[in-house]
């Protein structure tokens, strides 16, 4: 691992630091990441794993900050308003969401607020606060307010189980501008392809950026379920109706014993 980040710095050195501001200047970039792991295997007795990110930003100067994002893959979601009409609770006002990160952990150097106005937080998608959620089959601007609220409250959802996150201070910079990101996947982290991303931050802005996938996936006997009713869900199902009868059937047996 350190080698391969000398040879990143050794890399990255031979280039002119980008500029500051929101577009990130194009070439090589001038931050670069690895994996101490480039996939996390959850099994039956999965409880969350704690992940190390480590990269180097030879254009780092003081004063300047860093942000390392992990993104887990993205989900359709539906959300609805909970109405009393006429004695009951209904759902009403159902909203579609094209695309929402089933997870996010923003891990940085000091807290966010901190290193970038709201303005450019929310442009970069770089705050559990801001991540960005893509609506569907919005027609009337009079659906904005909603769409706000619904928002707000997806994110709030997602923070009271763990799955949206603001982590500062977890990014630590080491020897020769080589630095450290540390980032908590818990056990109802969902699987699929997740994007490590880091941006470095100047005056406000950001100045360069790069991101690389992790791949997190069931294993053992979990794997073979999941894998089973993701390919071939109509066998999955029969599978699982036979084993609904076989344990009512023992359970029959059983007691007519008695």
């Amino acid at each position: 691992m350190i080698a391969l980040l000398s040879a990143l710095f050794l890399l990255a050195a031979q280039t002119p630091p980008g500029p500051s501001g929101d577009t990130v200047p194009a070439g090589p970039p001038d931050v670069a990441i690895a994996l101490t792991d480039e996939e996390v295997r959850v099994t039956s007795g999965f409880t969350g794993a704690r992940l190390l990110i480590y990269g180097v930003a030879p254009g780092y100067r003081e004063g300047d900050d860093l942000v390392v994002i992990l993104r887990g893959p993205s989900q359709p979601l539906t959300v609805m308003r909970k109405e009393r009409i006429a004695g009951l609770w209904l759902n009403t006002e159902p909203a579609s969401f094209a695309g929402a990160p089933s997870y996010y952990a923003a891990a940085s150097t000091r807290p966010l607020h901190e290193i970038a106005p709201p303005d450019v937080l929310r442009r970069l998608g770089a705050s559990a606060e801001y991540v960005p959620l893509r609506t569907a089959g919005v027609q009337s601007s009079d659906a904005a307010p909603m769409i706000s609220d619904y928002r707000r409250a997806i994110i709030r959802l997602k923070a009271d189980k763990g799955l949206y996150r603001n982590e500062a201070g977890e990014v630590t910079l080491q020897e020769a501008n080589l630095f450290r990101a540390e980032v908590r996947l818990p056990a109802q982290a969902p699987v699929g392809d997740y994007e490590a991303q880091v941006i470095l931050f100047r005056d406000g802005g950001a100045a360069a950026q790069t991101a690389t996938t992790l791949t997190v996936h069931k294993a053992g006997l979990g794997e073979a379920v999941y894998n089973l009713a993701q390919n071939q869900p109509f066998l999955y199902g029969l599978l699982a109706v036979a084993a609904a009868l076989l344990a009512g059937w023992l359970a029959a047996a059983i007691f007519a014993r008695r």
